[in-house]
Formats: structure tokens, C-alpha cells, sequence
């Protein structure tokens, strides 16, 4: 068996053949994540997955050992991933982060009026959203810093099966001042991310998420942020719930990969 590593765009794929077969694999996506307001250096792990004739021998864990093994060569800073449970922290991976989301009764959310316009978004809008979402999270220690000529929106919701859609709010010129993207689903009405500044914009967000609980006859509207997030301090006023889960071993996980990269790119923040 041998373990082969591909270049492929903006990240790699580590896999295991047996042959010419591959039988293992793992996939690492140059990313950019912030710390404070500094920038370092993440491979995103994804895709890691074994034929099924071939698991629980192991397989998994030489991928993944060969993936840290390239991170390391290649001087990326941090990894991330989403992980399953008890099997991430045997590569030095730790659960890092919280997930939040708080909820609305849509009765109560109604009295929010309709804002400003908004309408689908369009292919051409994404850079436009991208300089939005960098804007808003500019301090937010572990957004993603999102390349305005690269980036190719939203493939996903919530969760991995989701399907996203997604409304920009525009001004009178038609310039995007604000988005929201939500799960294209018929079971809930949850939004996966929120962008933009001032009531208007807010109004707008929260009408197009309240019109969708309606249609589908749903008690709740939920929105996937924290509570100090400035959409969510807006809401307040509509009466919320937060809800907060930190997972045990799971889910968002991180590791350091080069130690001295990592601390030398957030010195701007410790100074």
C-alpha cells in the first residue's frame, strides 16, 4: 500500500492505494481563519472516508497521520475539521468551539414590518456578498476570511445534507447592503448565516425568514449565530431563546500544526 499526495487548486488530497486503487482518503482545503483580528494560515480536513471492505484496519488513522505529516511540511499554522466522536483527538485534534443559535416565536417576529428590498441572489453578487461577510467578521475570532474573486457561495445550509438558498437585501441602486441564507428545506426555518448592518437591513432579513415560517405553517424561526451577534441583539426586541450545545470530543475540532507560524501570525492580536 502507498500513500499519495495531489495538489488540486486551492488545497490536497491524501490518499492510501493499494495498487492502483484508492482505497483511503482525505481531502485539505487552503483556508485563511481568523484570530482575533489577525490571519493564520488553516487546512480545512474534509472528505476523509475509507472503502467499506476495507475499514477497521486502520486505514483511517495512516491517511490521517500522512495528512498532519503534509500540513506540517507545507508550514500551515492550524487544521480544523468536523469531526465525528472519539476518533479526532488521537491526531491532537480538541473540540474549540460552541455552536449557537436562538429562536423566534413567528407571531412575535411579524411586527418586524418588511425593511428594505430583497431578492435572490445572483451569481454576480458573490463577490459583493464576500466583502460583506469579511466586513462583518473582521474581529470575529474563527470566521473564515473569504477571497471576493474565489469564493463560490453557499453549496450547503446548517448541515451537510441541507440545501441552501439565499436573499440579498439591496439598496435602490440595486447594491447589496445584506443577505441571509437559510436550510431550502419544508421541516424547519433556520437560517445558516447573516449579513449586513442597521435596522432597515435587519427588518428586511428577519421579514424574508418570517414570510418562509408562514408559508410553511412553522411555529419558530431560528437563525444559527450567537447571541452577540449584531442580528441577533437587533431581535431582541421580537422576545428569543438562545440555545447553546458545547459538544463532548466532536464536531468543530482544532489542532495546532506549526507551532512557531501559528504564534508569529497572531502577534498583531497579543501585542
Amino acid at each position: 500500500m502507498e500513500i499519495r499526495e495531489t495538489r488540486r487548486g486551492t488545497g490536497w488530497k491524501v490518499e492510501l492505494f493499494d495498487g492502483e486503487r484508492s482505497i483511503s482518503w482525505c481531502s485539505v482545503a487552503d483556508c485563511r481563519m481568523r484570530i482575533g483580528e489577525s490571519v493564520v494560515a488553516m487546512g480545512g480536513i474534509g472528505g476523509v472516508g475509507t472503502l467499506p471492505e476495507f475499514r477497521r484496519k486502520g486505514l483511517s488513522r495512516q491517511v490521517m497521520e500522512a495528512t498532519i505529516a503534509m500540513m506540517e511540511r507545507e508550514r500551515y499554522a492550524i487544521s480544523f475539521l468536523h469531526g465525528i466522536q472519539d476518533f479526532y483527538h488521537r491526531f491532537g485534534f480538541i473540540t474549540c468551539m460552541a455552536e449557537h443559535e436562538f429562536s423566534l416565536d413567528t407571531r412575535d417576529a411579524e411586527r418586524c414590518g418588511r425593511g428594505a428590498k430583497t431578492r435572490r441572489l445572483k451569481t454576480g453578487d458573490l463577490p459583493s456578498v464576500a466583502r460583506l461577510y469579511n466586513r462583518d467578521n473582521a474581529a470575529r475570532t474563527g470566521s473564515a476570511v473569504r477571497d471576493p474573486r474565489h469564493w463560490r457561495g453557499f453549496p450547503k445550509g446548517t448541515w451537510w445534507s441541507n440545501p441552501a438558498a439565499t436573499q440579498v437585501v439591496v439598496d435602490g441602486r440595486d447594491r447589496i447592503t445584506g443577505y441571509v441564507v437559510y436550510d431550502d428545506v419544508r421541516n424547519c426555518c433556520r437560517a445558516a448565516e447573516v449579513g449586513g448592518r442597521g435596522e432597515s437591513v435587519f427588518a428586511a432579513i428577519l421579514s424574508v425568514l418570517v414570510r418562509r415560517a408562514v408559508k410553511l405553517r412553522l411555529e419558530r424561526v431560528w437563525v444559527h449565530a450567537p447571541a452577540d451577534h449584531p442580528f441577533a441583539i437587533y431581535c431582541r426586541e421580537f422576545g428569543m431563546r438562545i440555545h447553546s450545545l458545547y459538544p463532548r470530543n466532536e464536531r468543530c475540532m482544532g489542532r495546532i500544526i506549526d507551532f512557531r507560524n501559528c504564534i508569529e501570525s497572531v502577534i498583531p492580536t497579543l501585542a
